[in-house]
């Protein structure tokens, strides 16, 4: 969800749900000044940018493991 939430008062515009916790989950996991991505967020990218594997996680919230990656900077820099 992506939008207004909250009363009248007080209206915020917020997102919430399964992607936007994973990336917070990701986030917390990752090393200063760098980012984790998963596989779907992989698949998005194509070859645009070089990558190292790291592994599979176990989320919070997630059933799965989640297979990340670790964004090393645009491909062929």
């Amino acid at each position: 969800y992506a939008g207004f939430f909250g009363p009248r008062q007080r209206l915020e515009y917020t997102v919430m749900g399964d992607t936007v916790n994973t990336a917070s989950r990701l986030e917390g996991r990752a090393d200063v000044n760098s980012a984790l991505i998963s596989e779907a967020t992989r698949r998005l990218l194509g070859n645009t940018f070089a990558l190292q594997e790291m592994g599979d996680f176990q989320l919070k919230g997630k059933a799965q493991l989640v297979h990340t990656y670790k964004v090393l900077g645009r491909a062929g820099a």
